[in-house]
């Protein structure tokens, strides 16, 4: 199932030179032109003026503004008489792999919590069979006058001092790997309670891609979110600007 939306980023908008050479009227069309391409099967719009014109809402008009608008899209490969912006194109290619890594980790984790869960059922049939066995056994005891005064009772345990802070190894490659290093307890929260984060693996990749990009590379990395912050907003699905040059 595809994403109803797609993320706009008003800084990259209101920057782009061709974007700010539009009309009033061009930008709105270049806008509907984008939706539409979401919504479409192959992500393409059709390279055809009458259907365009019908499409963004420019009628006769259209012939004078495509020069402008068209200059954002580009012919696709193996599809003829088609247009598409290969920037919309790649977030949806992210946005489409990420929901297919979250779907896998929701059945990998579905199956495990169904095998816990399993476990700890036969380990409470097995507890309650050892209490059940227990107070049979002290009762015959007490009925031969035979039981002893500490049978029954529990071996006292010396009081044990405080584990210190444990964290996951998967935690620890997150926090290694996180270019913010604030927080770790809080943090530490945050990762166990973000259940729908993908794969380890995938999620330190995605940290070193948006590690890169303009919003965390900005005034020395100021921008930079504290990680349970990332971590509680689903900050691994950000499509953040690349840096010009990289």
């Amino acid at each position: 199932m595809k994403s109803p939306s797609f993320n706009f980023y008003p800084n990259n908008w209101l920057g782009s030179s061709r974007v700010s050479t539009m009309t009033p009227a061009q930008e709105g069309a270049y806008i509907r032109l984008l939706c539409y391409q979401w919504n479409s099967e192959n992500q393409t719009i059709p390279d055809d003026d009458e259907a365009l014109a019908m499409l963004s809402r420019l009628g006769p008009g259209w012939l004078d503004s495509k020069r402008s608008i068209l200059k954002c899209f580009h012919p696709v490969d193996g599809i003829p008489g088609a247009l598409r912006n290969e920037r919309l194109f790649h977030e949806f290619e992210r946005i489409d792999a990420l929901r297919k890594r979250r779907s896998a980790g929701g059945k990998k984790g579905m199956s495990s919590r169904w095998k816990t869960e399993k476990q700890e059922s036969n380990n409470s049939v097995i507890s309650e069979l050892q209490v059940s066995n227990n107070r049979e056994q002290g009762t015959g005891n007490r009925e031969l006058g035979t039981e002893k005064r500490d049978q029954g009772s529990e071996k006292q345990q010396p009081p044990q001092p405080p584990k210190g802070e444990e964290f996951s190894d998967a935690f620890n490659q997150f926090w290694d790997a996180y270019p913010r290093k604030v927080g770790k307890k809080t943090a530490w929260k945050a990762f166990q309670r973000a259940k729908d984060k993908p794969p380890i693996a995938d999620l330190v990749e995605e940290i070193k891609v948006q590690s890169g990009s303009q919003e965390w590379t900005k005034d020395g990395g100021s921008y930079i979110p504290y990680p349970a912050t990332w971590l509680n907003r689903g900050g691994w699905e950000d499509y953040l600007t690349a840096r010009e040059g990289s």
